[in-house]
């Protein structure tokens, strides 16, 4: 609860310290329903970290949701999502699967003979054939991304994405074929869960 003040007030939010004043019928404080739902969250998630926790409340405390509910608090993060999931949980997950994949070590004679590949950089035709191809790939699974292609430094173009969803509201830049179509692969993945917790949704009534 702490740390979640500590955020709140370095981004210069109003009300960043909760309550300690009882209020509503339970005559709970706000302080004391954030407490509840930290030890909710420790409780889901007992090997949480520090780092994590910033790192998730930070992913969700973006403008949409400022806009459209306020201030983040950790009621919401550990309420359930859409996805029947608590949020924390989800965001943790979505964190992961848009991070780059941990490889094992390689023995010492592969790490001896592999020397680092550098991405070959975009033209402007590649970059704008890229963008469209996302769209389209995108299409074809039942969503509609914006992309577009853009100018980089030393007259190299990249790919900006804007996935059109509230999980992923910021936009994403990439500046090589093999990164976009990682991200496309990775999207496809998380639509396919998103589609499977929606038909389960409408099974269950």
């Amino acid at each position: 609860m702490q740390l979640t003040e500590c955020l709140r007030f370095c981004r210069g939010e109003q009300g960043s310290h909760f309550s300690a004043l009882p209020s509503g019928k339970s005559g709970k404080s706000q302080r004391d329903r954030q407490l509840t739902a930290a030890r909710k969250i420790l409780a889901e998630i007992p090997e949480l970290s520090e780092e994590q926790y910033v790192t998730a409340y930070s992913e969700q405390n973006n403008e949409w949701w400022n806009r459209e509910k306020g201030s983040l608090t950790v009621e919401d993060m550990a309420a359930s999502t859409p996805r029947k999931v608590m949020r924390a949980v989800e965001l943790l997950e979505k964190v992961r699967s848009r991070s780059e994949h941990i490889k094992k070590p390689p023995s010492p004679a592969v790490q001896a003979s592999s020397q680092p590949v550098t991405p070959t950089p975009l033209s402007h035709d590649q970059a704008c054939q890229l963008a469209k191809d996302a769209i389209t790939i995108a299409k074809e699974r039942g969503r509609a991304v914006s992309a577009q292609a853009v100018s980089l430094d030393n007259n190299t173009w990249g790919i900006v994405v804007r996935w059109n969803t509230p999980y992923f509201e910021k936009p994403e830049t990439f500046k090589s074929q093999r990164r976009l179509e990682g991200a496309l692969k990775e999207m496809g993945q998380i639509w396919q869960r998103e589609e499977r917790e929606k038909r389960k949704q409408v099974r269950n009534g």
